[in-house]
């Protein structure tokens, strides 16, 4: 019996190098599918079986996956669902934007549903605007919560006395900058 759906994650993170490359996102989002059905560890043997070729007199050796393999095996797993859910967070963090941007292209043409996030810099809104159905803008809806978080430390380590300010309108001044290099995140 088919399940309904699946949810799938990856961050991006520039600080993790396993973390930036869309082999990295297979990798993880091929773990996370194995972690999640039996189907999807028999499809993983069967690639396997593929990949393996007799060698030298009848020794086998598996070559690795290419980027089509894994592709390949990722849709071939995600086709145990309905629908596929595939949570990128961070996109702006991840190494070669175009390659990874076609990668998503290329899953999203399967059951695979994306939801992508991003900071709103120039390279990375039109770049992701090419595989995008829709698109949102939380800076402006933020700038609010900042204010009053930026507004409640300040107030908070004043009391406790671990912020000293000998001029008390420097604590706004001090919410606008962190405000504005916050740039909404």
């Amino acid at each position: 019996m088919m399940d309904e759906s699946m949810l799938l994650q990856f961050f991006c993170d520039h600080r993790d190098p396993s973390k930036q490359s869309f082999q990295d996102l297979l990798h993880a989002v091929v773990k996370q599918l194995l972690n999640a059905s039996s189907d999807c560890l028999e499809d993983a043997q069967a690639c396997y079986h593929e990949a393996t070729r007799a060698v030298n007199g009848g020794n086998m050796a598996a070559q690795r996956l290419s980027m089509a393999d894994y592709m390949k095996l990722v849709k071939q797993m995600c086709s145990h669902w309905k629908r596929v859910n595939l949570v990128v967070d961070a996109l702006d963090e991840c190494e070669n934007l175009s390659e990874f941007l076609d990668g998503l292209s290329e899953l999203s043409k399967s059951n695979i549903k994306l939801l992508v996030t991003s900071r709103q810099d120039l390279s990375s809104t039109e770049a992701i605007s090419q595989i995008a159905c829709s698109s949102l803008s939380l800076v402006e809806h933020m700038t609010a919560d900042i204010d009053a978080y930026l507004r409640g430390e300040i107030a908070a380590r004043l009391n406790t006395g671990s912020l000293k300010l000998r001029d008390s309108g420097l604590a706004g001044r001090i919410v606008v900058v962190l405000k504005k290099k916050a740039d909404g995140l």
